[in-house]
Formats: C-alpha cells, structure tokens, sequence
C-alpha cells in the first residue's frame, strides 16, 4: 500500500482540545467555528480533527486579514501616517505655555 508524503511526513491531527489550548480559546469555540467553516478541519467518525498545516496557513490569512482592515481603518481616520515633523512643531507652539 502506497501512503501519501503528506501522510508519511506530518504529525498527528489536532483535537479540538489541543486547537482550544493552542488558540487560547474555549472549546466550544472551536465546535463553533469548525461547524460554522471558519476552521479548516475534518470529522472522523463525528470527532473534529484539525492538520497543523491546515491551522498554519489559516493562522497566516487571519493576520493578513486584520492587517488590511487595520490598515484600511488607519487610511480612513487620517491615520495612516506619522506626522511631519512641521506637524509636530505647529503641535507644540500651540500647546505652549504663555
């Protein structure tokens, strides 16, 4: 019988259990997003299953993700860059004591 690499080379499948430890959350919030497709898993035998590999690239697309909302929300409140330093100075002279 031939074993996929993928088989031969990887680790076992997270439990729901060790992916709430890992994730620092509860784990019914993980059913909750497995169930729901927000988590990339599987069922054996109706027992949620999750690869490393699969959390890894999902885990990368998330922070990508909050990346372009935070920087989509800085670029919409006028935040999205430092202030000059003619900025800072004009800052200052107006909060100077008199």
């Amino acid at each position: 019988m031939h074993c996929p690499a993928m088989l031969r080379e990887s680790r076992p499948a997270l439990t729901v259990r060790e992916l709430a430890k890992f994730l620092n959350v509860n784990e019914r919030t993980v059913y909750r997003m497995a169930q729901a497709g927000r988590l990339p898993g599987f069922r054996v035998e109706g027992t949620w299953r999750f690869l490393e590999a699969d959390v890894a690239a999902w885990l990368e697309r998330q922070k990508s993700s909050a990346q372009t909302r935070i920087a989509g929300y800085e670029n919409d409140a006028g935040m999205g860059s430092a202030p000059s330093s003619e900025d800072t100075r004009a800052g200052e002279d107006s909060n100077a004591v008199r």
